[in-house]
């Protein structure tokens, strides 16, 4: 069986990391890299701008290494445009998954977004553009794994039960990563 590419928000998370330790590089010769320390406080200062990045057109964070400070401004063009190659990857997935399974983008009549990801506007607006409508936003992004938990409980307390009803849905897990 072929191993597919594993992405997620970490994905997104390093290239934001490796950008702030460049520009510390840049700045004072110093890399936040080199101890498990520095990496650990880059990938925290990646999240907070990823997050801010999903709510503002721009943010600013202070990276620093061997006493000296950097402050790195990153906008969302600039974020997305260092990503692209990322999102491009996850839509060539789902595409490939739909393919798999002999459907189309246009055979899909509601999309959920699932996991924190989602909420970069980039992604949604990525499937938008492939779906030709807007992906189902009535769940927050971080609820959804946990109702769709909860459900597939329910089914199967109803299966156990010997209840003779026949499940209400299936799950098909396309693409779990980390």
């Amino acid at each position: 069986t072929e191993r597919l590419p594993e992405l997620g928000g970490h994905d997104w998370d390093m290239r934001l990391a490796d950008l702030f330790a460049e520009r510390s590089i840049r700045a004072h010769r110093g890399d936040p890299r080199e101890s498990a320390q520095g990496l650990d406080r880059l990938l925290q200062l990646a999240v907070q701008a990823k997050i801010a990045l999903s709510l503002r057109q721009h943010t600013t964070v202070s990276v620093g290494v061997g006493g000296q400070v950097t402050n790195v401004r990153i906008t969302r063009e600039e974020f997305e445009s260092m990503t692209a190659d990322l999102l491009a990857q996850s839509l060539a997935l789902c595409e490939r998954l739909l393919t798999q399974v002999g459907w189309k983008w246009t055979d899909l009549r509601r999309t959920l977004l699932d996991g924190g990801a989602t909420r970069m506007p980039m992604v949604p607006r990525a499937l938008s553009e492939c779906l030709g409508y807007s992906p189902e936003s009535s769940v927050a992004p971080d609820e959804a794994v946990a109702r769709g938990a909860a459900l597939f409980a329910a089914n199967l307390l109803q299966i156990g039960k010997g209840s003779g009803h026949a499940p209400q849905f299936t799950l098909a897990n396309v693409s779990t990563h980390s």
